[in-house]
């Protein structure tokens, strides 16, 4: 069960909040009403890193296997010249030639999706981390 709490309440009542981790419930805390950190049960928290471990080795494998079936008819000169482009072009890449780099300070969001808010400045204007997703979000 998820039971979320407000940072608050969890300054106020630390030991309560970590006892109900303790007991099976995941604990979201929120802050100014948006999810910041989860607190649960070392076990549990062992079990999702160690699960997280395991997806990530089975898609690196999948990767590998699959750059490898990719690359298998490729000559040793063919090899060669893909590497020489690749350190050609990463030699003559330029951020400032980038659409991102154009945007840069020009992203104004009337109303940020919560997902991206993570704060608040002194007088309540959200505080949003787009710019860690430029990505995601504008392409």
């Amino acid at each position: 069960m998820v039971v979320t709490l407000n940072s608050s309440q969890v300054q106020q009542n630390f030991g309560q909040a970590m006892d109900r981790a303790l007991l099976a419930d995941d604990v979201v805390i929120e802050r100014y009403g948006i999810p910041r950190v989860t607190m649960m049960g070392y076990p549990r928290y062992r079990r999702l890193v160690e699960a997280e471990q395991e997806l990530l080795r089975v898609r690196l494998q999948q990767a590998a296997a699959a750059a490898s079936a990719r690359a298998a008819h490729l000559s040793d000169a063919e090899v060669d010249e893909l590497i020489e482009r690749a350190r050609t072009e990463q030699a003559a890449f330029d951020i400032t030639q980038t659409r991102t780099w154009a945007l840069r300070g020009t992203l104004e969001v009337a109303e940020p999706e919560p997902e991206y808010i993570v704060g608040r400045d002194e007088q309540g204007r959200p505080i949003t981390n787009y710019a860690e997703h430029v990505d995601d979000v504008l392409y």
